[in-house]
């Protein structure tokens, strides 16, 4: 195990909640991923050590055993578990449990003192700071076999599905999965692949939970199933009417815009939103927002000015009131 503190990896206080630890955990995390850096080699070491810490802070059994008898804890057990046997325990003294106790519920031969009151002895241990009960063998928890990171994917992704590779730092090195991402994923959503987490007694695995976060798209926007586009059109295009030719997922659609058209109006295109593989689909709804030109040269402006007030009859203001 490494010497480093684990604390100062994390950037975090020792009285840092869980919480804390887990959110300085996924901004380190994010900002050493080996795929976000040219030297990857350097930010992968890097990686190791913050998932390295995390995987001992992250859980609370560790992190207690961690305070006390610092990273190099998990040497405290010997062969089968038992801490301490066969060991120097803290005080300097070295003691040869097997002689103590009679059986692994923690009575000696003699018929002394138990397992619990022994430890009791050497600082004041609780036994159950092992996992275990008296002097039980500690099996690891299913759940400390999990495994949970997280992806930025891009919005495209998001909608059409596809694949994407996750890199994980597992107790047997640091590893590359390619993570099936379906279509219409939402964000925050987690994906668990199954047999992917670590490796506990007996060859179990746990399972890597992979949460997935949606990049922005610079023109769409996504609400639910259905897909919203802001679309620029001129004030001609918005007075005779016109045909646009629209990007969708799924290929370029020609939108007629109707003649008469006023900002704020909505178009909607159906089944170009999202579509998810149980069949769902979302529509995609053009919001027009018509321009007015910048820059009107002084002579057409007083022209087009003279032109509009005999068109523009109608009071749109008089009813405006509190």
């Amino acid at each position: 195990m490494s010497n480093d503190d684990y604390y100062k990896v994390l950037n975090v206080p020792k009285t840092a909640t869980q919480q804390e630890i887990q959110k300085a955990y996924r901004k380190l995390a994010k900002q050493y991923h080996p795929d976000l850096h040219e030297d990857k080699e350097k930010a992968k070491q890097k990686f190791q050590k913050i998932q390295q810490a995390y995987d001992v802070l992250g859980d609370e059994k560790k992190r207690v055993l961690y305070d006390r008898f610092g990273p190099n804890f998990e040497q405290m057990r010997g062969p089968g578990g038992q801490p301490f046997e066969g060991q120097v325990p803290p005080g300097g003294m070295e003691i040869d449990l097997s002689q103590i106790f009679g059986n692994r519920r923690g009575r000696s031969r003699a018929g002394g003192m138990g397992f619990e009151e022994i430890l009791r002895q050497f600082g004041g241990f609780n036994p159950g700071d092992f996992g275990g009960r008296g002097g039980e063998s500690p099996e690891p928890e299913e759940s400390s076999l999990d495994i949970e990171t997280e992806i930025t994917i891009p919005f495209a992704v998001s909608v059409l599905g596809g694949e994407h590779r996750v890199t994980v730092q597992r107790p047997d090195g640091v590893k590359t999965i390619a993570v099936k991402i379906p279509a219409g994923i939402e964000d925050r959503k987690k994906i668990r692949l199954k047999n992917q987490g670590a490796v506990g007694s007996g060859n179990r695995r746990g399972d890597l939970y992979v949460r997935v976060q949606i990049a922005p798209h610079p023109f769409f926007r996504r609400t639910g199933l259905n897909l919203n586009l802001s679309l620029e059109i001129t004030v001609s295009e918005a007075i005779w009417g016109t045909t646009v030719d629209v990007p969708t997922p799924y290929g370029t659609v020609a939108l007629k815009v109707p003649p008469r058209s006023n900002s704020g109006r909505v178009l909607r295109l159906k089944g170009m939103g999202v579509r998810t593989d149980q069949g769902q689909k979302g529509d995609l709804l053009v919001e027009l927002k018509v321009m007015v030109p910048e820059n009107i040269p002084d002579s057409q402006s007083r022209e087009l000015k003279t032109l509009l007030a005999q068109i523009e009859r109608q009071d749109l203001r008089g009813d405006l009131k509190w």
